[in-house]
């Protein structure tokens, strides 16, 4: 993100979403930076694709979740270790599978260990069960090595390695007015660019 030169959410606006694609096997992929779009144009997506999958990881709450799409309709969706709690289209459509690998019964509730039995959650379960019923794949070095082109799909983020045009500018305006400076490598501190802007606006000549 900071090679790009993205910013991030400030104030409850969205930050800038860039996303790098290619493709492996029978799937074009797109890996997400920042506040991408995907998720809202899963459908669309489909529409043109005939089907998209959508992964979301995260640590904790809310859960890393899952959704799939099928000819511009959200088909399935659960969140990982909430597979008891589904939506979509078609909200059982992984239902049997979820059984078979004893994550739910077949009435669709969740499957605890006794309490004396650690409980270890369902990531790596689901992973699999999502890689073997729709073909995906992605190997390490499209996420960590390989060189895929990427595209702006929010915002504006610079593209570029260099450091925006005005960083020192807007760097020396921020220190002489005794503003916190946290560095965030190539980009000026969306903060303090909000500062710089409406300062701008009230008065062009301090910037100056």
């Amino acid at each position: 993100m900071e090679q790009l030169g993205m910013r991030g959410r400030s104030y409850g606006v969205p930050g800038d979403g860039v996303v790098r694609v290619g493709r492996d096997g029978d799937w074009a992929f797109a890996v997400e930076y920042g506040d991408s779009t995907g998720g809202d144009r899963l459908e669309a997506i489909s529409s043109v694709s005939g089907e998209a999958v959508h992964y979301i990881p995260m640590w904790a709450r809310p859960p890393a979740r899952f959704h799939y799409a099928k000819d511009g309709v959200l088909t399935c969706g659960f969140g990982i270790d909430e597979e008891h709690r589904r939506w979509g289209a078609e909200p059982d459509l992984l239902l049997p599978a979820l059984v078979a690998e004893q994550v739910l019964r077949p009435d669709g509730s969740k499957i605890y260990p006794p309490d004396n039995e650690p409980y270890v959650g369902s990531h790596r379960i689901i992973l699999g069960l999502l890689e073997q019923r729709f073909g995906l794949s992605l190997p390490r070095a499209a996420l960590s090595e390989d060189r895929l082109p990427a595209y702006a799909v929010r915002g504006t983020p610079a593209m570029t390695t260099g450091r925006e045009p005005d960083y020192h500018q807007i760097k020396t305006w921020a220190v002489n007015n005794g503003l916190a400076w946290e560095s965030t490598g190539l980009r000026v501190p969306p903060e303090i660019r909000e500062a710089w802007a409406l300062t701008v606006r009230q008065d062009p000549k301090e910037t100056a």
